[in-house]
């Protein structure tokens, strides 16, 4: 990834957990926002690939496949809100995303509990 993506998942881990909702054209947090959703969107093109069978999945899952979950999980709320708010999103913003993470969480998950009984 180059500088540009690093910066961006960086500004997202720093302020997707405090902005769930969309906010106006001129508050503070639109810049943030922005970022935001510039990741969420690299995330997204990821997951549109991976369903698609465009990208790897095996080499995806390693490289994202803790990115794509935590991501999701950490945007839920703000998602949400996107989807039902016109000019911003739909029903159908980041349903990739959300399709992609939810089955590599199910996989983690199931991982997890296998190293926890060995």
């Amino acid at each position: 990834m180059d500088k540009t993506v690093i910066d961006l998942h960086n500004k997202f881990k720093a302020n997707a957990p405090s902005i769930a909702f969309v906010p106006g054209p001129s508050d503070l947090t639109r810049s943030d926002y922005d970022d935001i959703r510039a990741f969420l969107n690299i995330c997204e093109l990821i997951a549109v690939g991976v369903n698609k069978g465009a990208f790897s999945k095996s080499v995806s899952e390693a490289y994202w496949g803790d990115v794509i979950p935590e991501a999701y999980q950490t945007a839920k709320q703000l998602i949400n809100n996107i989807r039902t708010i016109p000019g911003e999103g739909s029903r159908y913003t980041y349903v990739n995303l959300e399709k992609l993470a939810k089955r590599w969480a199910k996989r983690t998950k199931k991982a997890t509990k296998l190293v926890d009984r060995s």
